[in-house]
């Protein structure tokens, strides 16, 4: 006898599929509404670091000598005539010790905070003689130290300090800029090329595009403070404090023959990021201390130079936050269109084994269900920890899907038929919260559940009679 295939079940597969494409529309909405509340969250993180001090880079100390020469040519009728060429030329330090202590604070605007910082420094070290060019005319009269930086309004008070034996006088430097930073820092694959997350074994636990470090470029070239010096190309020795404020990271160019920093501070959770990380370190929860020790051959600066672009030698560390509540957020979001799918397909195979017939009005019921956890999740995180908000979302969402059908499509007594449906949500979340936690094995924990997921639909359909009426 030939079988004919049951088209009320075929045709109310279709009809599940469609709505599973319908149920596109509000989770579209909600990975929306937390993109927008993630726009408020960076504009108010924004409004903190314009007003306190942005991420510092600190490139310090240089000797700054002028120079001028006269270039003879000729105009276009053949008359001699002499330009006179104007610049600055910079020698760094042969030995240089910087001892940063930072004292980190929490800033809010609202319901949203963000770390902020006041670094002390204590910069000593030495100048030695070094080749210059003879024929630019160099004025040392007119040598200056300078103390470069990206943001200016970070100085928290005016530095101290002293050039053998002498006191410096800082000012505004009005020059035009000769070190420069054209690097780009804030986005994941930055920072996993050379990064030190020292007490976490999984990046997204404490990176934030919210926190990230901004660019720095040499459109925008680092700013500087000035003050007189006597160098005449000779041996110098120099010591200067000077106080600092800055939001998530500080960063430093290593500019001696031979650099050394140690970096400590009170925070708990540090990250050291880009082209060097510690020689060694010491972390608690009480805070932590880093110590660098690294050469000019290693890092590119030269001993005398006029222009540079220091991207290369930048290192710094960030004073890391726990998980982002909106960037979880949005992970969580994009397996919705999976989880809707298992759950509607686990429906499909309820109403076909049990032969207890659902609505497709039911199953959006469902669907909107599921599509709310998001919402409570992105809320509840706004004000308690992402777990706890996790928690209790899916929690309530459990109880919820699984009252309605043990009440609202079943209606049939028994706690079985309670149980079994908050089971297997119950299951499927617990699967997405270990998800989102993992980094390098998401891929392979999403491979194998869907497997599992698959095998037990295979499993529960085994005796069903595909082709019967």
């Amino acid at each position: 006898m030939s079988k004919k295939m049951n088209f009320k079940v075929l045709l109310k597969a279709v009809v599940i599929g469609v709505l599973l494409l319908l149920m596109l529309i509000p989770l579209a909405f909600v990975k929306s509404l937390m993109s927008e509340r993630s726009n408020y969250k960076q504009e108010a993180l924004r409004t903190i670091s314009s007003s306190w001090g942005a991420d510092q880079l600190v490139a310090a100390p240089f000797v700054n000598v002028p120079y001028s020469y006269n270039v003879l040519s000729e105009d276009k009728n053949g008359k001699k005539i002499t330009n006179t060429v104007e610049g600055v030329y910079k020698f760094s330090p042969r030995d240089l010790n910087a001892n940063v202590e930072m004292t980190p604070q929490i800033r809010y605007i609202g319901i949203f905070e963000m770390p902020v910082y006041t670094a002390d420094f204590a910069v000593r070290g030495n100048f030695t003689p070094q080749d210059a060019p003879a024929n630019i005319g160099l004025r040392y009269g007119s040598a200056f130290l300078t103390i470069e930086l990206t943001d200016l309004k970070g100085i928290a008070k005016m530095p101290e300090g002293n050039f053998n034996g002498a006191a410096l006088d800082f000012a505004p430097y009005a020059g035009n800029a000769t070190v420069g930073y054209s690097g780009t820092l804030g986005r994941d694959e930055d920072y996993k090329s050379n990064v030190d997350l020292p007490q976490v074994k999984k990046m997204d636990s404490y990176y934030s595009e919210d926190y990230a470090v901004r660019a720095y470029s040499s459109s925008n070239s680092i700013k500087a403070i000035s003050a007189p010096v006597d160098f005449r190309n000779k041996s110098g020795n120099f010591e200067i404090k000077f106080s600092l404020r800055g939001s998530g990271s500080l960063n430093f160019v290593p500019t001696a023959r031979q650099n050394k920093f140690s970096v400590k501070s009170s925070w708990p959770d540090p990250l050291f990021f880009n082209s060097f990380l510690p020689s060694a370190k010491e972390i608690s929860s009480k805070g932590f201390k880093a110590d660098w020790d690294i050469s000019y051959l290693a890092s590119g600066v030269p001993q005398s130079f006029e222009k540079l672009d220091v991207t290369q030698s930048v290192f710094g560390v960030k004073l890391s936050t726990p998980v982002d509540n909106y960037r979880n957020g949005l992970r969580a979001a994009k397996y919705g269109i999976l989880f809707l799918a298992l759950t509607f397909l686990a429906c499909f195979v309820f109403e076909i084994a049990g032969k207890n017939p659902i609505h497709p009005f039911q199953y959006i019921l469902v669907g909107l269900a599921m599509a709310v956890f998001y919402l409570l999740l992105i809320s509840l995180s706004e004000f308690i920890s992402f777990g706890l908000a996790y928690f209790i979302a899916a929690a309530a969402v459990v109880i919820m899907i699984s009252c309605y059908i043990r009440y609202g499509i079943i209606k049939q007594p028994g706690a079985k038929y309670l149980l079994a449906p908050a089971a297997a949500f119950t299951v499927l979340y617990v699967y997405l919260y270990v998800l989102l936690q993992l980094q390098d094995f998401s891929f392979l924990f999403g491979a194998l559940g869907l497997f599992a997921g698959l095998g037990a639909v295979m499993y529960a359909t085994r005796n069903i009679n595909w082709y019967e009426e």
